[in-house]
């Protein structure tokens, strides 16, 4: 019933965690497995064909190329980018059975105002210590790098995605650009103006080295470019966190 006037459903609901799904593979195939698969059955029973899905970088792993386009082989480091491969499957299943249009957008490092505390990214996590006065924790040595799209940007990916008539896709939905956690840190810290330098922690098990997406396949058939340049990102969110 509640579902009867809906034309798609846009699937975000998942654990994220990579470290927790290192030692809790169970709950991340219970909920992110076995709950995309609930969902899509639901929307078959009640005629919603559109669905789309929100999947992760996660599932490439450590990369054979940069940039990564979406025919790089998927090899991923943690239960959790398993969780995301395997819910990629069970939509290719019901497009290709049921006829459903089953959009799979691949999210690199999503940032933003908002985050939950629990799960936020990196940049979340560094202007939370910064505006404490507390220097940003680096696992590793900074020098790994990620490819980081703002919250608005992909709220515009999904309103495409929604609009996009193609069966079974994948879009890589990222920036593009690349930035070591290294120069991350340091712009955080120049940008709050605060007198800090990031600490070193032992790096993460499951964590990948270098990630930066290859957007052209989004760009063309989606009509989909972020906008957000990273240093005004940033920004943003320090003007929001300090009211």
């Amino acid at each position: 019933k509640v579902l009867g006037d809906v034309d798609g459903v846009v699937h975000l609901a998942a654990y994220i965690d990579v470290g927790e799904s290192m030692v809790q593979p169970w709950k991340y195939i219970y909920n992110n497995v076995l709950g995309t698969a609930s969902i899509l059955d639901l929307c078959r029973e009640v005629g919603i064909n559109r669905f789309i899905f929100i999947s992760s970088a996660s599932v490439y792993g450590d990369p054979e190329y940069l940039p990564i386009d979406e025919e790089h082989p998927l090899k991923p480091l943690s239960p959790y980018g398993y969780s995301k491969v395997l819910g990629e499957y069970i939509g290719k299943m019901y497009s290709e059975v049921y006829g459903m249009d089953v959009i799979i957008l691949r999210l690199f490092n999503v940032y933003g105002f908002g985050q939950s505390s629990e799960y936020a990214g990196v940049i979340a996590k560094f202007i939370d210590r910064v505006l404490d006065g507390l220097p940003p924790v680096i696992y590793g040595d900074g020098l790994q790098t990620r490819d980081f799209i703002y919250v608005y940007d992909v709220c515009e990916a999904i309103s495409l995605a929604l609009r996009y008539r193609g069966g079974y896709e994948i879009f890589n939905i990222a920036s593009g650009r690349d930035v070591s956690i290294r120069d991350l840190a340091y712009l955080i810290i120049n940008l709050s103006g605060r007198d800090l330098k990031p600490i070193y922690m032992e790096a993460r098990e499951g964590d990948i080295r270098h990630s930066v997406a290859d957007i052209s396949r989004a760009r063309e058939r989606l009509g989909f470019t972020a906008k957000t340049d990273l240093e005004d990102g940033i920004k943003s969110m320090l003007s929001q966190y300090m009211g």
